[in-house]
């Protein structure tokens, strides 16, 4: 289901709700890397055009969005080339904590309202299109915290979920804070894909990967730490 604020921003704004104008059937992509965050815990980046300092450069290091699960339970979204309304802001968090099944208090959002250079204002439509962008980015964060809960309780993924911040195992009654496990989080991989809340499965890419092979060299490293 559409948050409200979704809704709301595409009402005000004349703008079609993306899943009226984006294809069930259309293969939806998204350029993300994984991190580690500074003073711990997982850093996911995403790559979007409408979020770059200048929309029509590329490269990695231009990400525009940047999602910090941290390891002390106060998360985060930056968001620094771009400015946004104050419904857009509420709408993103609402839509972080949805797909994370976080409490929408524990996220705090900044965007590039604080720099000396004036920086563009995110418009309605392109905030819109950005939806399923920012839900897998997300996505990908709980994706990489269950895969490291799993690991480090020695369970089958599919048993651990995550709920309003915690993850358990129901099969060892295991529970723990989304925070316990964002550090080793941030040294797996992303796989090939997430699935949203809502069903839609949407690929994944790495452009850091691409550019470097700086994935590879994560992966032998995390191979053998875990010999």
């Amino acid at each position: 289901m559409q948050p409200s604020a979704v809704a709301e921003i595409a009402s005000a704004t004349r703008t079609p709700l993306p899943s009226r104008h984006v294809s069930k059937r259309a293969a939806l992509q998204a350029a993300i890397d994984v991190w580690p965050a500074a003073g711990g815990g997982l850093l996911v980046s995403l790559d979007i055009a409408a979020l770059r300092a200048s929309p029509r450069r590329t490269g990695s290091n231009l990400s525009g969005f940047f999602l910090k699960i941290c390891a002390w339970n106060a998360h985060a979204v930056t968001i620094p080339y771009v400015t946004l309304d104050t419904r857009m802001s509420d709408c993103l968090i609402d839509l972080m904590s949805d797909e994370l099944d976080l409490p929408s208090a524990s996220i705090q959002l900044t965007d590039g309202g604080n720099r000396s250079v004036a920086p563009r204002v995110l418009t309605s439509k392109e905030f819109l299109q950005a939806e399923w962008h920012f839900r897998a980015a997300a996505s990908a964060a709980k994706d990489l915290i269950l895969a490291e809960a799993a690991y480090v309780w020695r369970a089958v993924r599919q048993d651990c979920v995550l709920r309003g911040g915690l993850v358990t195992n129901a099969h060892d009654d295991c529970v723990a804070p989304i925070s316990a496990f964002a550090s080793g989080a941030a040294l797996r991989s992303l796989g090939n894909a997430t699935e949203l809340r809502c069903g839609r499965r949407i690929g994944l890419r790495s452009p850091r990967a691409t550019a470097t092979g700086f994935a590879q060299l994560k992966n032998g490293w995390l191979a053998a730490s875990e010999q």
